[in-house]
């Protein structure tokens, strides 16, 4: 009826009204926070995009052009796998002398449940598809058998079979759009594994400043620079 269809239209543009409030003051919250979280906020532009950047026509090395996304990554996992960098045993640099002697890494429940309740709930999960709100809400129940997983993983030298996968984003840099060379990939891991490389480089990085190693033109390697 028409009186409805009235009441309808009310509560309609009063909702309407309050979503645009709400939107606007997020926004607003956004851009405060833009100095600590840039990427939140960059994120939030992102989506907002009308047209979305894909990687379809790529050059393949007989000069053809690739004519679908499974193409297009074939050329791409060629690029990349050209300027990988390979880590076999006695390729990669190690730690060595009395400083090696004296890095224990120690995968207590008190440490992981740390750096489970220090995990950011607005990041994507990886591969595994274990989110970072699920680490996060249950670091107290999760914090032991995970401790154990990381210490039976550093003994015996072998990580999961999950935390070798990875989810790449082809990001493009410059120059022409069709030369696979010109995207950088960016790796999404899981993130228990990244929780375990934190805890081994916060003690690495520890004994290292010790012994000081570290001096104060690595700022790459220095907390809080």
């Amino acid at each position: 009826t028409l009186g409805n269809y009235g009441k309808y239209k009310k509560i309609r543009n009063r909702l309407t009204r309050l979503i645009g409030e709400d939107k606007q003051r997020f926004q607003q919250e956004l851009i405060g926070k833009f100095k600590f979280r840039p990427k939140q906020f960059y994120s939030y532009v992102r989506s907002k995009q009308t047209v979305k950047d894909r990687v379809f026509n790529l050059q393949r090395k007989d000069v053809t052009l690739t004519e679908g996304p499974r193409e297009a990554a074939e050329v791409l996992c060629g690029t990349f796998e050209e300027v990988f960098t390979d880590e076999r045993p006695g390729m990669a640099g190690t730690v060595q002398g009395d400083v090696a002697a004296e890095i224990a890494i120690n995968f207590s429940p008190g440490i992981v449940y740390k750096k489970l309740c220090g995990l950011r709930m607005d990041k994507s999960p990886g591969p595994d598809g274990i989110h970072n709100m699920l680490l996060k809400k249950c670091a107290e129940q999760l914090s032991e058998p995970v401790s154990m997983i990381f210490s039976k993983s550093f003994e015996q030298g072998e990580v999961p079979q999950d935390w070798k996968l990875a989810n790449i984003t082809p990001i493009y840099k410059k120059g022409q759009r069709s030369d696979a060379g010109n995207y950088r990939p960016v790796s999404l891991t899981a993130v228990l594994s990244k929780v375990m490389e934190s805890v081994i480089k916060d003690e690495v990085v520890r004994v290292l400043e010790e012994k000081q190693r570290l001096t104060r033109h690595q700022h790459g390697f220095t907390k809080g620079r």
